[in-house]
């Protein structure tokens, strides 16, 4: 914690130096009398937190993180950065840093967003405008494995309708771990990745289109979007029995879905679907990934006395053309596949239970991936000690119910169990 207290003082001197300038008002003043209600608000908040936590193989670890949150606020316009800095590692993360405009039938804003997309709780399978970060492997907080992504986007409202219209004009891919505890290549295969495609350039900008509204107690969306696959394809070539170099390939695609909610008393009914074009649509490029269809089902339900929320859901996808993938042609979908089916079906659990007047709250999240019998739990326990005061203590679990090869079999040695502590500011 020694090494946060240098980083504390120069923000709290920074904030003091910000409202400083508030003694100026005077002198600075425009001779034209304002409305009170129509000057900038500047508001911060934060917190400050230290986790210990150890895996399955002894292996300790531990993180200090800072997060703050800025946000200037008027009745035209918004100005928000979200950032946190790791005192160990000594990284500083930007997750957020935006500028919105407001006007009467819509906004406007541009910046490092997280967007997410579809209906469901959590989960989706047409939530694509933003990749994800599996190089630590999995964490009951979706949004936080997120990648922030520069856009601009602009919402336009009439009555209980919305049309979003966002431009990306660089492409961030998921990042995952090819080596090391969170490989998601077997052990046994040892790669020489090759200096990736830069993706910074207008050959990989991105369009996306949402329009949702209401009818008859049902929301739904219209979803479109044009640019990459978040996961790498990849060019293979074997210098040995067990060594391979490997050139990174991303897949031009569009996304054609659709989402939907219903509310019926104490439950929700979520639904997604969509398709994916690929630019390989005869599935003959062992390169690119086939275009495919993804499905989602799921129900929630929230107690009203006891606000305990229960939701499953059902999420799959079916992968065209899978029947042209030869055997051990080093295919992209085959490496991707599931139990080397074209099709791959998940079962997802999460429950919350507040307990001592919400004080504790008990958690659990789970998911079963049907096809190869693999399976993740993560439990936690949170306790609200004050207003200001947070204590958790989670776990993560992977494993499967048989021998066949998956991701949460290849990391049954990454089992975890993390204690922290959180004050907010």
């Amino acid at each position: 914690m020694k090494r946060i207290l240098p980083l504390l003082l120069a923000i709290s001197l920074l904030a003091t130096n910000l409202f400083a300038f508030s003694g100026f008002d005077d002198i600075f003043a425009p001779t034209t009398s304002l409305d009170e209600s129509a000057k900038p608000t500047v508001s911060g908040s934060g917190s400050v937190g230290a986790d210990v936590g150890v895996f399955l193989d002894d292996l300790h670890f531990s993180e200090q993180l800072l997060r703050l949150n800025l946000l200037v606020d008027s009745q035209s316009f918004k100005s928000e950065a979200a950032l946190s800095y790791d005192a160990l590692d000594q990284s500083l993360q930007v997750s957020t840093a935006s500028v919105t405009y407001f006007f009467d039938w819509g906004q406007i804003e541009a910046g490092l967003l997280k967007e997410e997309w579809g209906s469901a709780d959590g989960l989706h399978v047409v939530d694509v405008l933003n990749a994800f970060d599996y190089s630590k492997g999995f964490s009951d907080d979706l949004a936080s494995m997120k990648r922030s992504e520069f856009m601009v986007g602009t919402t336009l409202y009439k009555g209980s309708s919305s049309l979003q219209l966002y431009f990306k004009p660089t492409f961030t891919p998921g990042l995952s771990a090819m080596e090391g505890r969170w490989s998601l290549l077997p052990q046994t295969l040892t790669l020489t990745i090759k200096e990736p495609p830069k993706t910074d350039s207008w050959e990989y900008a991105q369009f996306a289109l949402r329009g949702r509204t209401s009818i008859g107690g049902v929301d739904l969306g219209l979803l479109y979007y044009r640019g990459h696959m978040a996961q790498p394809g990849a060019v293979l070539t074997m210098t040995g029995m067990t060594t391979a170099d490997m050139d990174i390939v991303y897949t031009p695609y569009q996304l054609f879905g659709t989402e939907a909610t219903y509310l019926l008393g104490q439950f929700t009914f979520m639904a997604e679907g969509g398709y994916l074009l690929s630019k390989d649509r005869p599935g003959s490029d062992p390169t690119l990934y086939n275009s495919k269809w993804v499905y989602l089902g799921g129900v929630s339900y929230l107690e009203p006395t006891s606000n305990l929320y229960l939701a499953l859901m059902y999420n799959g996808h079916f992968v065209e053309h899978y029947d042209k993938v030869e055997p051990n042609a080093l295919d992209v979908d085959q490496a991707q596949a599931f139990d080397n089916k074209a099709y791959g079906n998940t079962l997802t659990l999460a429950m919350e239970v507040p307990l001592f007047r919400e004080r504790v709250k008990v958690r659990l999240g789970a998911t079963y991936q049907i096809e190869t019998e693999g399976y993740a739990l993560l439990p936690s326990i949170g306790w609200q000690v004050s207003d200001t005061l947070l204590l958790e203590c989670k776990a993560v679990v992977y494993g499967s119910l048989g021998s066949k090869s998956s991701v949460f079999k290849t990391w049954e040695g990454n089992d975890s169990l993390t204690i922290g502590m959180t004050h907010y500011f």
